[in-house]
């Protein structure tokens, strides 16, 4: 087995669009999560950052149960004390550039961006950006309406509207559920029945301390070190190319981006008066701090299999090197790599602690367009066995209701809506023959250019003559934005957006 790599054989070389398409079907799984495989990697995983094993893994069925449990059990167990960031970046460094190092002295630079281009960037563009980053968003956005019904009974009054809002009315009360056992089982499991006060004084600041950047920086750098130093430059760029990249925008880029948003933004709203039910007797009246610990630590996740093509180990990438070129790595930094490619092939996110992990269940379902960008018509694009997920539009995070309603959507809500894409997707919706038809829009002046657009003018509740362009980008998608009513002229209204004078947008070729 070679102990360095400077360049790909023709028949290693042919095997990469296999690899990246293995990835990007593992990274956009929708099987039912592997329990003991990852339960069994999860322990490697901390024995490679120096930590003692989990005490308890605790299973939930979605992200957004996740981002709500992991931090409140975190909290209960240590009164809301800083996170140990200090700690957490020592660790990352110590083991992060032990794997760093080691790969990267085995792999020259050719080699290295030939791999992660061809291999580490499809994948991480297939799956990463369709998909993760919907479903961070997603969880945000559920997180910040929904902590005060998804954390308990104390607050009932608040808790049906909040997560009614946000995981739609027959998903709340299984979230509610899984949260609390989620949070019990974490705390159960940590500290084994005894007495809050009594075990954070036995094992003072180290309890309650996050430790995903400490697990998974330290697989990540010590592998990428590892492979990066043995395989040359030419080597990695070609890997990357054609299976990194590929496999991170089907699912990172396509999905999991969403699905964060949703989670983060979900957050910030509703989380403030919502935990003092949640936590009720164990934080007493500290809701502020609470409410800010969750704030502040409930992203500290591991994608699972939503980073199969980037961050941490990049699996796609790295199983390249290890299965296919036969590259031979320290004993260590082969363990370390396969037990955190174990955890993204048998999981969804998961949050690692001092004294849990909590973990999801992968979604059951994950609907794309032709594109790989998350989108259905009917229903979420992405949903887990509790019922939550992301509705999305081509790749367009948006309100459920919207969705659901379809064609009957209220065009007023959706032109009136603050976010511009959300608003395009929403016109897209109910197409643009029925929004005519349901407003009756004036037109006051209509361009040949249809990059400069339409100007139409029309009767909105309490808001009469109102303004809006009607244009087309450069990409061929429609657009509607909301103008000044001192605009009498699509050019004019059009050269205001982008603050030139008329003439000289009629002289702009190309406009995006």
């Amino acid at each position: 087995m070679p102990k360095r790599i400077d360049r790909l054989t023709d028949e290693q070389a042919a095997q990469m669009p296999a690899w990246r398409d293995k990835w990007i079907a593992i990274g956009l799984s929708t099987a039912r999560a592997d329990r003991m495989k990852f339960e069994a990697a999860v322990v490697k995983c901390y024995a490679a950052a120096n930590l003692a094993p989990p005490k308890r893994v605790v299973w939930v069925p979605s992200p957004l149960v996740l981002a709500l449990a992991a931090p409140i059990a975190a909290y209960l167990l240590n009164k809301g004390d800083a996170v140990g960031d200090a700690v957490d970046r020592a660790v990352d460094r110590a083991v992060d550039r032990a794997v760093d190092r080691a790969v990267r002295g085995a792999v020259g630079d050719a080699v290295d961006r030939a791999v992660g281009g061809a291999v580490h960037g499809a994948v991480r563009g297939a799956v990463g950006d369709a998909v993760h980053g919907a479903v961070r968003g997603a969880v945000g956005d559920a997180v910040d309406g929904a902590v005060r019904g998804a954390v308990g009974d104390a607050v009932d009054g608040a808790v049906d509207d909040a997560v009614d809002r946000a995981v739609r009315g027959a998903v709340h009360g299984a979230v509610r559920g899984a949260v609390g056992d989620a949070v019990d089982g974490a705390v159960d499991g940590a500290v084994g029945g005894a007495v809050h006060g009594a075990v954070r004084g036995a094992v003072g600041g180290a309890v309650g301390r996050a430790v995903g950047g400490a697990v998974g920086v330290a697989v990540d750098r010590a592998v990428r070190g590892a492979v990066g130093g043995a395989v040359r430059d030419a080597v990695d760029d070609a890997v990357g190319d054609a299976v990194h990249g590929a496999v991170r925008g089907a699912v990172d880029d396509a999905v999991h981006n969403a699905v964060d948003r949703a989670v983060g933004g979900a957050v910030d709203d509703a989380v403030g008066g919502a935990v003092r039910g949640a936590v009720g007797g164990a934080v007493g009246d500290a809701v502020g701090g609470a409410s800010s610990f969750i704030r502040n630590n409930y992203y500290k996740y591991i994608g699972g299999h939503f980073w199969v093509g980037g961050w941490w180990g990049a699996p796609a990438f790295v199983s390249f090197f290890r299965d296919v070129c036969g590259l031979k790595l320290p004993t260590l930094i082969t363990e370390a790599s396969q037990a955190y490619q174990d955890t993204c092939e048998a999981a969804c996110w998961w949050w690692p602690h001092t004294d849990f992990v909590i973990v999801c269940e992968r979604p059951t379902q994950i609907n794309r367009d032709t594109q790989g960008r998350l989108h259905s018509a009917t229903g979420p694009a992405i949903v887990w066995p509790d019922g939550w997920g992301v509705h999305s539009w081509h790749g367009t995070t948006v309100p459920a209701k919207w969705i659901e309603q379809g064609v009957a959507l209220d065009p007023f809500e959706v032109l009136t809506h603050s976010n511009i894409e959300q608003r395009r997707a929403g016109a897209e919706i109910i197409g643009w023959k029925n929004i005519l038809a349901k407003l009756n829009p004036r037109v006051i002046d209509k361009d040949y250019d249809p990059q400069i657009g339409t100007l139409l003018e029309v009767d909105l509740p309490d808001a009469p003559s109102e303004r809006f362009l009607q244009v087309r980008c450069g990409t061929g998608r429609d657009f509607v934005l909301p103008v000044p009513r001192e605009y009498n002229t699509a050019l004019e209204a059009n050269a205001a957006t982008y603050n030139v004078p008329p003439q000289l947008l009629r002289q702009i070729e190309v406009r995006t």
